[in-house]
């Protein structure tokens, strides 16, 4: 089986549904038997490349909210999020995550996805660390990522075969975390003897 996860890498709710997606497919019997595929879903495309906004401030305008409820919706975030074993600080910066995008596809290319991700989530949502310019990219970078100073500006989604954050919106989603489930006809195993 295969599983195709569309997400954001400033999306908090898309680092819980990775955390407690990991922890279902641990229980699940068959685990060895499922691929899952990171995809690419910005939540604001037309953002800025290189100008990073406040989290609470873009909340605040999108939700329409104010800054107490905005910060009340944060602190429940950060609660759930615990007792998932995750660490939040959501009092950061958002902003374009087409290079982020593309530093996760580059690494599913060297077959580092996950961990790509996973370092920058962490990075992101407990460190505080930008994921809008390449030097912080770069800094972030796990393993063989590393390169990634070097081919930031000349790793395009288009020519590696990948398509801009879309993907989802055909499948039928406007939001992140979006999962599809791909089915295979599963063998039944029986116990010999």
């Amino acid at each position: 089986m295969r599983v195709d996860i569309w997400s954001d890498l400033v999306c908090p709710w898309c680092y819980l549904g990775k955390r407690r997606f990991e922890k279902a497919l641990e229980a699940f019997e068959h685990s060895d038997d499922v691929e899952s595929v990171h995809r690419s879903f910005q939540l604001d495309p037309s953002m800025p490349k290189g100008q990073p906004v406040r989290a609470r401030d873009m909340l605040m305008r999108k939700y329409r909210m104010s800054e107490p409820e905005v910060v009340a919706a944060q602190e429940q975030l950060v609660q759930l999020a615990a007792v998932d074993g995750l660490e939040y600080h959501l009092d950061s910066y958002t902003g374009n995550t087409m290079d982020a995008h593309r530093l996760v596809h580059l690494g599913r290319e060297q077959g580092i996805q996950d961990a790509v991700i996973e370092r920058l989530f962490r990075g992101h949502f407990t460190e505080n660390r930008s994921l809008f310019d390449h030097e912080s990219l770069a800094a972030l970078g796990t393993g063989g990522t590393s390169r990634y100073r070097g081919t930031a500006g000349r790793h395009s989604l288009r020519t590696r075969g990948h398509r801009r954050p879309s993907g989802s919106t055909r499948a039928g989603s406007t939001w992140c975390s979006f999962l599809r489930l791909r089915w295979a006809l599963w063998r039944v195993r029986r116990p010999v003897g």
